[in-house]
């Protein structure tokens, strides 16, 4: 008893020694803990994609060939050594064949994909951010010949990023991406299973109003759209060139480019701009992200102006420039798992078809427009909010407190949903910034672009993404179970002897 005594009292003497060397040893335990973690974890993984790799395969045919499109400053530069540590070790168990591309500036990762001979790869891997991927899919979508390549070629995610709001709601995962969600994605890219996904295709106006359009404005736009949905494939005469890539991390004017792609959405408001300017308080260390909320308390609301059309599953008016609606005339290249899967015409051979000529609804194309001013507005896809297969509009209130900002804004930064908002379902829409608000910036998928009046077109099964096995929500329209391609391989692998030899 005298000996503990005297070791409390020591350690009462020596507080200063004792706090520092007790963090040291909490700090210790943790860490080696977590390297246990994640090693366990990643054996489990590496055996499972192994047993994938094990697997015999055609003589003649080449392996599975993926091309990785990584940027290696995202998240705070440890986008590369995360994919080299966690996930390029699962690709190369399975026999995957990888072809890695490194981004060198922002906007490179469009010149990269419009470079790519597709007619040589399987898939896509985006391994970045939500800005890495809205870039990858725009150079797919511009490219000459996006009509034939789109229905052949997925993409992959790999949620590498500082900000994945995509791979957030695709992957169910947490905000803060830990080793498992990024090995689950690696094991997704592995296992080939695929579903299609909307994508917004934004496009610059040039005629403006202050706070609202000029008379006859909605006719105009009217005519415009049925134009753009009658160009939802990009065709050899648009978007086949790729303009001057940006040499900084702000996207230059959208009035000088070429129609944007995106996947998740659009944001304007005070949140945006608190958010965008987190990197100014790193002195706060991982508290940036909140800091940024207690510096900038809203001031003046934003206003502007929507015209927007209500979303149509498809009748006699819009059937005919809805290429969702249609069946692909552009029947995909072969494969060498294809030898194992029915064809395209077997596998809808017991699909309903629907005579949409048939169907009337005078609702369609009818345009709405609304004046607004709020301190926060975004436009979401159904890929991250899935209460709809329609955009979504969410206008929030005229004007906020700064408490309420303040608590709204932590709540964001820790993975919740936004507070209940005024939401407008819309298939065409277009935003007119007031005058006053166009030296403000927007973020197309948490990249930042200067404010213009822009026209926005959903475009359904835009692409098809690579998704978890156990991924069982509903597509665009109802349709055949999708295969996967390393299943149905292999379960072809293990019953037939004439093509395998152990």
């Amino acid at each position: 008893m005298a000996k503990v005594k005297s070791v409390l009292t020591t350690l009462r003497n020596n507080w200063k020694k004792t706090i520092f060397f007790s963090g040291a040893i909490v700090y210790g335990v943790n860490y080696g803990k977590e390297k246990i973690e994640t090693n366990n974890a990643m054996r489990h993984y590496c055996l499972e994609a192994s047993k994938i790799g094990d697997e015999w395969i055609p003589e003649g045919v080449r392996p599975r060939h993926v091309t990785v499109i990584l940027n290696p400053v995202a998240n705070k530069r440890k986008a590369k050594t995360d994919f080299e540590k966690y996930c390029a070790p699962l690709l190369h168990l399975a026999g995957v064949s990888v072809d890695l591309l490194l981004t060198e500036s922002a906007g490179q990762a469009r010149s990269l994909v419009d470079s790519v001979d597709l007619a040589k790869t399987d898939a896509v891997v985006v391994a970045g951010g939500d800005g890495t991927l809205s870039e990858v899919v725009t150079g797919l979508m511009r490219r000459c010949d996006a009509d034939k390549v789109r229905p052949t070629i997925p993409i992959g995610v790999l949620p590498l990023g500082r900000t994945n709001s995509f791979a957030h709601a695709w992957y169910k995962c947490p905000k803060h991406v830990s080793v498992h969600e990024l090995a689950k994605a690696a094991l997704t890219v592995v296992k080939g299973e695929m579903r299609s996904v909307k994508a917004m295709k934004i496009q610059v106006e040039n005629a403006r109003k202050n706070g609202g359009l000029e008379n006859g404005a909605i006719a105009t736009y009217m005519n415009h759209v049925t134009k753009e949905n009658d160009d939802d494939v990009p065709s050899s005469n648009t978007d086949s060139t790729n303009e001057g890539e940006a040499s900084s991390n702000v996207e230059p004017p959208l009035e000088t480019r070429k129609p944007v792609y995106c996947l998740s959405g659009i944001e304007w408001g005070v949140f945006r701009d608190a958010n965008s300017k987190r990197d100014k308080y790193w002195y706060f260390g991982s508290l940036r992200d909140y800091a940024a909320y207690v510096f900038n308390a809203p001031t003046e609301p934003y206003s502007g102006a929507l015209v927007y059309t209500a979303p149509c599953d498809g009748c006699s008016r819009c059937h005919k420039y809805r290429e969702d609606l249609q069946r692909r005339s552009v029947e995909p290249a072969r494969r060498w798992w294809h030898t194992f899967i029915p064809t395209l015409s077997s596998r809808r051979s017991g699909e309903k078809v629907i005579d949409y000529s048939l169907i009337n609804n005078n609702q369609c194309g009818t345009f709405t427009e609304i004046k607004f001013n709020t301190v926060d507005f975004s436009i979401k896809t159904s890929n991250v909010d899935s209460n709809t297969n329609a955009a979504s509009i969410y206008i929030g209130p005229e004007s906020m407190g700064w408490w309420k900002f303040l608590n709204e804004g932590w709540r964001r930064v820790g993975g919740e949903e936004t507070s209940d908002q005024p939401i407008i379902h819309a298939q065409n829409i277009q935003f007119w910034p007031s005058t006053a608000d166009m030296e403000r910036w927007l973020s197309i998928d948490s990249e930042d672009y200067e404010m213009n009046p822009i026209s926005i077109v959903l475009l359904h099964n835009a692409l098809d993404v690579l998704c978890p096995e156990n991924d069982v929500k509903t597509a665009d329209r109802a349709k055949p179970e999708t295969k996967s391609f390393t299943s149905s391989y292999l379960n072809a692998a293990r019953s037939s002897n004439s093509y395998f030899q152990k």
